[in-house]
């Protein structure tokens, strides 16, 4: 859902997803608006899609399918510089302009009390920091999408390569990235030596975030969780 999808057209993939919300029960709604709002900001979407699944009693595909609206929701609105208000009246306006067969008469009259948990949502700390704290994230031209190290052997023969005289072992770190919205793989290779390296640098990180939390924390700043 680009910017300028929002001032001309609603994709299909988001009306899907209002339709959801508009199919909601009542007190189904708001039990999943309360349940959005006390969760604490985090990179991460499986915890809170757990929490609503467990709490809000939906199915999990149900639940996934709501985090996953109000992040598209909230960082079209975040990139468009609007109030939440100010967004989901642009949202209104095109929703009321769809066919009777995408946006029936039963979602225009559910749409005003969705409308006003969608502005609460979207001003929430769980989905307006989580979106700009991704954001800030993953504004790098190069983003590690997946890791894998494959371990192998190498024989070197004599010269006449009738005979094995050793087996080198080596390693090939995988690295498969987003770059510039585009998928592109890095194999690097690696010995012993390198691997030992690599570990004691990502101990050291993961140690280092840990000192970092354990301070913030006692000095009442918030941090976000960015994955376990």
């Amino acid at each position: 859902m680009a910017e300028e999808d929002t001032l001309t057209i609603i994709p299909p993939r988001v009306v899907t997803g209002l339709k959801l919300l508009v199919g909601l029960p009542e007190s189904q709604l708001h039990s999943v608006g309360d349940i959005v709002s006390r969760q604490a900001p985090s990179l991460g979407t499986k915890e809170l899609v757990s929490t609503i699944t467990k709490d809000g009693s939906l199915a999990s595909e149900d639940a996934a399918a709501i985090v996953s609206l109000l992040w598209e929701l909230a960082s079209v609105q975040r990139r468009m510089d609007l109030s939440a208000e100010d967004f989901i009246n642009k949202v209104t306006m095109k929703l009321e302009s769809r066919t009777e067969d995408e946006w029936n008469a039963d979602c225009r009259n559910r749409w005003t009390e969705v409308r006003q948990v969608l502005i609460r949502l979207l001003t929430s700390g769980c989905v307006a920091i989580s979106v700009k704290a991704g954001d800030l994230l993953f504004a790098q031209n190069q983003i590690l999408h997946e890791s894998r190290i494959i371990t192998d052997l190498r024989p070197v023969l004599d010269p006449s390569g009738a005979e094995i005289e050793t087996i080198v072992p080596f390693h090939t770190l995988i690295l498969y990235c987003i770059e510039n919205g585009t998928r592109k793989d890095y194999h690097i290779a690696l010995d012993l030596g390198d691997v030992k390296k690599l570990r004691k640098q990502l101990d050291r990180a993961e140690m280092k975030e840990v000192t970092l939390r354990t301070k913030l924390s006692s000095m009442g700043v918030t941090v976000i969780d960015t994955g376990t």
